[in-house]
């Protein structure tokens, strides 16, 4: 079976949680799905000003076409009128190929985009479950170079496994790792 894409409906939920607007399941030729929320976040800069949030109150925005070999979607932010982002998925062979852009239709100048695209391989065969210890197989670049998540420096390797956020930039001007949460 080639690489097809769906549209979950569970994640049309009234609650925020659980509402996926920008979530498209990929299901592989290999088994399991990956869901890929694109965009989990799209924010903008100075402030903080959302552009979109996997909790937007709409509906799926994912069009499915040729019997969910492509995906498609474009969609207008409902915190900042005028601003659109559009996605596209192209399954070709064993890979899925991804597009997204912005466009600002506004007078304000966004002067600085932060996107978060997630992508939860928890039914994936082969990959990790949910919210288990997946630190060995996650990657982040330190110094240049690539360094496995679970051998990043924190304050208490006994405290309770969960994603380490870092309390500033991941690397010093040196290149040397900073200071992490547990």
């Amino acid at each position: 079976m080639p690489i097809h894409f769906y549209a979950d409906p569970a994640t049309n939920s009234s609650d925020p949680d659980v509402r996926m607007a920008y979530g498209l399941r990929v299901v592989s030729p290999w088994g399991g799905t990956v869901f890929i929320n694109l965009p989990e976040h799209l924010e903008s800069m100075p402030g903080t000003r959302g552009i979109a949030r996997h909790h937007d109150e709409r509906d799926i925005v994912w069009q499915i076409e040729g019997g969910g070999e492509s995906a498609h979607y474009e969609a207008e932010s409902l915190s900042e009128p005028g601003v659109f982002f559009r996605a596209e998925a192209r399954a070709e062979g064993a890979r899925v190929h991804f597009l997204f852009s912005i466009r600002n239709e506004t007078r304000s100048r966004l002067a600085s985009i932060r996107a978060m695209f997630c992508h939860d391989y928890g039914e994936m065969t082969g990959f990790p479950a949910a919210q288990s210890d997946n630190f060995e197989l996650a990657y982040v670049t330190t110094a240049g170079s690539l360094t496995s998540v679970a051998d990043l420096p924190v304050r208490n390797r006994g405290a309770p496994r969960a994603w380490p956020r870092c309390e500033a930039a991941p690397t010093t001007t040196t290149g040397g790792p900073r200071r992490w949460a547990d």
